[in-house]
């Protein structure tokens, strides 16, 4: 609930302040209560988690107006909870709302929603689900993952089957428990015991470096205080320090720990949260009758850790493969013009902001039959594709068909060679006849 109204209140100063915590790790994690085989500091962090700010930007997803970002959280954001607590219509019924388990005012936003969530998370492959290292240990336990945990209308939560749960096959990665530090590298990845896809679709996530700058638009999707989801699209990026954490003003509370954070526009996963401001969520009031919302944290909130990083210590995994997060190349060849003119696209994942030589192939089929290899370059800025993949950088590429070739028949296919059999990448939509 940070004050988001007036950017330009934020000085040098309180910039410079607010990076130093985030590469001294002072904030405090984001998750909520949670069982299983934690270690124990996982109930201090339980503790600290909480971050809030000046404004309540929280939407539920019935409410919220932006299409885009209501079908993420209703087809790619699934909710931890233990096995028992899975949100059955009984189990919803029975549940201890959010007034009760804060002793809350009645006044309080949510005031009336159940409380099963222990932590958040994001599909981004058909059978991994990424959330906040503190959320999980290094094996399954008795945790299972949650799709369709949110409100229909103001009294209603939606009705889930069994299609809607799984459960946990594997830990393919914790970076929090491997690399032995509570915050430098909080996340994990979760296998599920099965494919989520078709019936969920995973978000797209960034494939850049530091690809989005201070005051790109953000978003939140996820479970905060175990209620169910809720949409923060308030946010605005504040820094990204050299240590990968990302800091941005969301709202955030206990059970928001593996919450995607949105880079709006193109609504990539730009990094997952795993901290908050410090502090308690809830605080007694003026008259010290029930608790409130605790609006004394007017800072920054969010703390996540950058995608990029988090694929490439992904795809570098012994034995680990996906086609949607650990591919080479990704391009297309797009069309040809009624001048001659071909564009395309392609970056390397490895390397994304750099250049790519393309080698083009062009057959003219027409007598008199005549073909040629030449290279181009994508020197073209495609902010289409930057944003779609969370890049920068120029992946964009355009070159005319000599009228030698163009004014009979043929075709044109694009290569980049390619470490791996088959040693090379034949750009999607070539060959291209014209």
């Amino acid at each position: 609930m940070t004050n988001k109204t007036n950017v330009a209140r934020w000085g040098a100063s309180r910039s410079v302040a607010m990076w130093m915590a985030v590469v001294s790790g002072l904030s405090a994690g984001a998750c909520g209560s949670a069982e299983g085989n934690l270690d124990d500091s996982r109930h201090l962090e339980e503790r600290r988690d909480k971050a809030i700010s000046f404004y309540d930007d929280r939407q539920d997803v019935y409410a919220h107006p932006d299409a885009t970002l209501v079908d993420l959280a209703v087809n790619s954001t699934p909710t931890m909870m233990t096995r028992s607590a899975a949100p059955t219509p009984a189990n919803v019924a029975a549940s201890q709302i959010l007034g009760a388990a804060r002793g809350l005012c009645s006044s309080e936003r949510f005031y009336n929603d159940p409380t099963l969530g222990e932590c958040s998370g994001v599909l981004i492959d058909d059978d991994l689900v990424l959330t906040a290292g503190h959320c999980v240990g290094t094996s399954c336990g008795a945790e299972d993952w949650i799709f369709g945990y949110y409100r229909t209308n103001a009294t209603t939560v939606a009705s889930m089957s069994s299609a809607d749960f799984f459960s946990c096959k594997e830990i393919v990665l914790n970076r929090r428990l491997e690399s032995g530090s509570s915050w430098i590298e909080d996340y994990a990845i979760v296998r599920l015991d099965r494919p989520a896809t078709p019936r969920f679709t995973p978000a797209r996530v960034a494939f850049g470096n530091h690809p989005f700058p201070q005051g790109q638009p953000m978003a939140l999707i996820g479970s905060p205080s175990g209620i169910p989801l809720k949409i923060d699209s308030a946010g605005i990026l504040r820094s990204l320090a050299t240590d990968n954490n990302l800091k941005a003003d969301l709202d955030t509370f206990g059970g928001n720990s593996g919450s995607a954070i949105y880079a709006q526009g193109g609504y990539t996963v730009a990094g997952v949260l795993f901290a908050g401001a410090g502090g308690d969520d809830y605080v007694p009031n003026s008259t010290n009758t029930c608790n409130v919302a605790n609006e004394s944290l007017w800072r920054e909130t969010a703390s996540g850790y950058a995608m990029r990083p988090i694929l490439d210590k992904l795809c570098a995994t012994p034995g680990f493969t996906s086609s949607r997060l650990c591919f080479n190349f990704k391009g297309a060849i797009e069309g040809i013009d009624s001048a001659g003119w071909v564009t395309g696209w392609i970056f390397d994942r490895r390397t994304p902001e750099a250049q790519v030589t393309v080698t083009v192939n062009l057959v003219r089929t027409s007598f008199p039959t005549i073909g040629t290899n030449f290279t181009v370059q994508t020197d073209r800025i495609r902010p289409d594709i930057n944003q779609q993949f969370g890049l920068t950088g120029t992946h964009g590429f355009r070159f005319q068909i000599p009228s030698s070739y163009f004014n009979g028949s043929g075709f044109v296919g694009a290569t980049v060679p390619d470490t791996s059999f088959p040693y090379a990448y034949n750009l999607p939509g070539g060959p291209m006849t014209f």
